[in-house]
């Protein structure tokens, strides 16, 4: 779906489908509409979106994240294939108060929990763990962060085949929450 017809979809919800007076606005409530919506968007819905970094390295512990963009992180992994039968388990920040003094909480060795805090990444190990993180690769897939203000053009083919960055149905998802926002916008105003 071209940036345009998106935009059209949306003020022809909001009584405006020539964009006579509302491209701005149609343009800021999708680019909203986008940021809330691609957190928690799967793979298929936003395949331009999903990133696998293959060279995830803990040689310096944490690992800088600061050059990739990233929104959310999906998963970390072992590399498919590596000989080393340990689990890599990412935690949320409102995990790791609970770790400290409840043995059960803290990893085994065959554990690696991971952790971000800004733009990095933390690992933790237990004190004789099977994994070497200073030698270790890991798989990181992630959602790229969406770069809102920046000018699309109206031409700019979201779903073509050559840049296949939203589904339909993601698009759609995106035009139905920005008419929302603009409709209980008008209400309150």
């Amino acid at each position: 779906m071209k940036f345009l017809r998106i935009l059209q979809e949306i003020g022809t919800g909001i009584g405006d489908p020539l964009l006579a007076t509302s491209k701005d606005r149609a343009i800021t409530a999708f680019e909203r509409a986008v940021v809330s919506l691609l957190p928690d968007a799967t793979q298929e819905e936003i395949p331009g979106y999903y990133t696998l970094k293959t060279d995830l390295s803990f040689s310096t512990n944490p690992a800088d994240l600061k050059g990739l963009q990233m929104l959310r992180v999906k998963a970390i992994y072992l590399p498919p294939g590596t000989a080393i039968n340990a689990t890599v388990t990412y935690l949320e920040p409102g995990d790791l108060p609970n770790m400290a003094g409840i043995e059960s909480l803290q990893p085994t060795v065959n554990d690696v929990f991971i952790h971000r805090v800004g733009n990095n990444l933390h690992a933790i190990v237990s004190l004789t763990p099977i994994v070497v993180l200073a030698t270790q690769a890991f798989h990181l897939l992630y959602i790229k962060d969406y770069q809102t203000g920046t000018r699309i053009a109206d031409e700019y083919d979201f779903s073509s085949a050559a840049n296949h960055v939203f589904s339909s149905s993601f698009l759609i998802k995106c035009i139905d929450l920005a008419i929302q926002s603009l409709v209980g916008g008008r209400e309150k105003q």
